[in-house]
C-alpha cells in the first residue's frame, strides 16, 4: 500500500492498473502488462526523492527535512491504521501529498545545482510521466471515470416518475434538480444495498424503482439484485449499469 501510495502520488491514477483492475485482481501477475510505465515511475520519482533526502539533510536545512518527513509520514500512517477496518484509499492521505511534492521538489533543485545532466533527464522523465498520465486521462478509455452524468440523462429521460436508487449519493445529487431530488433514494452502506430497496418495495404504491450503480467491484451488487428482484429493463454506461426493477423475484436478463 506505501508503495502503491507513493505510484500515485507521482502519476496519478492514469498510469498503470486502473482502479477496477486492483479490485478486481491484487496479484503480482496482474502488474506484468505494466511493469515498464511502473519501472520508470519508480526510477525517476525515486531519485527525486532521493535527492530531495540529501538536500534537506543538509546541517542548515534539518528542520525542514524533519518537518516533511513528519507530514509524509502521520497521515500514510493514519490512513493505514483506518484501513484496519476498511479498504485502504490514497485519498486519505492527501494532505501528504504536498510534502511529497517538496522533496521531489528539492531533489530538482539539487540536481540543477550540482548534476546538471542528471538534473536533465529526471526533468525529461518527470514531463514524459505527467504529460503520459495527462493523456491517459483525457483520451485512454481504459481509464475513464464512472460516466454518472449520461447515466443520469437517460434516466430524466425515461417516460413516467419512478423512483431513483444509488449507491453514489453526492455524485448522483450533482445532476439532479431539486424536483428530482424528492425522488431520489440514496443507498448509504454497502450492507444497505437489499434493506433499501426492500424498504422501498414494501409501500404498496411503489411497484417499480430505477438503480444506478456505479464502482461495483466484480459485479457484486448487480448480481444480489438480479438474484433477487424481477430486472425488466437495463442500460449501460462507462462503469455505471442502470437497472429498472418491479416487484416480483428473479431476473428475465440472463
Amino acid at each position: 500500500e506505501l508503495g502503491y501510495t507513493f505510484f500515485i502520488y507521482a502519476g496519478g491514477f492514469s498510469i498503470g492498473p486502473n482502479i477496477a483492475d486492483l479490485h478486481a485482481d491484487r496479484s503480482i501477475r496482474m502488474l506484468e502488462p505494466f511493469w515498464s510505465s511502473i519501472a520508470i515511475v519508480a526510477l525517476v520519482f525515486g531519485g527525486l526523492l532521493l535527492f530531495g533526502l540529501i538536500f534537506l539533510s543538509k546541517k542548515n536545512e534539518s528542520q525542514w527535512l524533519a518537518l516533511c518527513l513528519l507530514g509524509l509520514c502521520i497521515p500514510i500512517a493514519g490512513a493505514a491504521l483506518y484501513a484496519l477496518g476498511i479498504r485502504y484509499n490514497v485519498r486519505y492521505t492527501i494532505t501528504a501529498v504536498p510534502f511529497f511534492c517538496i522533496i521531489a521538489g528539492c531533489g530538482l533543485a539539487h540536481l540543477f545545482q550540482k548534476h546538471r545532466y542528471l538534473w536533465m533527464i529526471l526533468i525529461i522523465g518527470f514531463t514524459g510521466i505527467t504529460t503520459f498520465s495527462l493523456y491517459n486521462y483525457y483520451q485512454n478509455p481504459y481509464y475513464e471515470k464512472e460516466n454518472v452524468r449520461d447515466a443520469m440523462a437517460f434516466w430524466r429521460h425515461v417516460p413516467g416518475r419512478v423512483a431513483l436508487l444509488s449507491n453514489q449519493d453526492a455524485t448522483v445529487k450533482r445532476y439532479l434538480d431539486e424536483a428530482e431530488k424528492e425522488r431520489f433514494i440514496p443507498i448509504k452502506k454497502y450492507s444497505d444495498l437489499i434493506t433499501t430497496i426492500n424498504d422501498f418495495f414494501n409501500s404498496p404504491e411503489n411497484i417499480s424503482a430505477w438503480v444506478v450503480l456505479a464502482r461495483d467491484w466484480g459485479q457484486i451488487r448487480e448480481n444480489q439484485i438480479r438474484q433477487r428482484y424481477r430486472v425488466v429493463s437495463e442500460q449501460q454506461f462507462t462503469g455505471v449499469i442502470v437497472l429498472l426493477l418491479t416487484k416480483g423475484s428473479r431476473s428475465i436478463f440472463h
